[in-house]
């Protein structure tokens, strides 16, 4: 991974309370494709297996209708009630900076990413 994959990392899981060095060593970039260039990873972080998505704040810009911050918290609810009907989906970590379901972060260059982070669980992860 690129230096910049590590500072997002790293500053994605400070959102949600995680400060984990080692986690950089053990990330692995699952897609950084797709129409909308989200970035998903597999983080393993003091024993602890961790599914981060990235998406650009931006990520609707050239689409006729625009997501917005209550589009992705509608999605992550749904996340959440499939769970609760007992359907196997990852968890999802609630951020411990703000209190959305999802947290914010900016890279160098000034992107905006919405990120969201689910306790990793085995099995096939679509990722675009």
């Amino acid at each position: 991974m690129c230096p910049e994959d590590n500072q997002l990392i790293s500053l994605a899981l400070s959102r949600f309370g995680i400060s984990c060095d080692s986690a950089l060593d053990h990330s692995i970039s699952l897609s950084t494709f797709g129409i909308h260039g989200d970035k998903h990873y597999r983080i393993i972080c003091n024993s602890n297996a961790y599914s981060l998505r990235l998406l650009a704040d931006d990520r609707y810009s050239s689409e006729t209708e625009l997501a917005s911050a209550s589009d992705l918290n509608q999605q992550l609810y749904v996340t959440d009630r499939i769970r609760e009907h007992g359907l196997p989906f990852m968890k999802r970590v609630q951020p411990t900076t703000d209190s959305n379901t999802f947290s914010m972060i900016q890279d160098d260059a000034g992107q905006a990413w919405r990120c969201v982070l689910f306790d990793w669980i085995d099995g096939t992860h679509i990722t675009a």
